[in-house]
């Protein structure tokens, strides 16, 4: 993917959000292969991986951390080994709960709205597919 055209999905996907994650969309451009197209992102957090950017392709889901020392690490997940259980705006994120190579995690996705339009963009991909209504989208007490 050009850095061009990256920066064309990540203002579709991201918004204005996409500037709290410059590194990781720059080194995103080195890491996909031209012919691999992006179906989704979010931005967020992972409890057990330093990771902002979650990236859903054609191939396969990418979590990609921020860059030190202009290196950026990336976690590759193939949707066979995920499994999404449930996502739930609360306050301004989404904790997406599921369970992704063998481990329940719980991600949280910022802004709520488009972590949601992820969660089911995961479920849809990921084997065996969770069914959409499987999807608790219950809003939280949150501000």
């Amino acid at each position: 993917m050009t850095a061009a055209r990256g920066r064309e999905v990540a203002a579709d996907q991201l918004g204005g959000w996409r500037f709290g994650a410059r590194g990781e969309l720059r080194a995103l451009s080195r890491l996909l292969p031209s012919d691999e197209r992006v179906l989704g992102m979010a931005l967020g957090s992972v409890a057990t991986l330093s990771c902002r950017l979650f990236v859903a392709t054609d191939r396969r889901l990418l979590l990609v951390s921020k860059p030190t020392l202009r290196r950026a690490r990336c976690t590759e997940i193939p949707y066979e080994r995920i499994q999404v259980s449930r996502a739930v705006p609360t306050g301004g994120v989404c904790e997406l709960h599921l369970v992704a190579l063998g481990e329940r995690q719980t991600w949280h996705l910022m802004p709520a709205d488009r972590g949601e339009r992820f969660a089911r963009l995961l479920a849809e991909r990921s084997e065996p597919a969770a069914p959409l209504s499987s999807l608790a989208t219950t809003a939280g007490d949150g501000p």
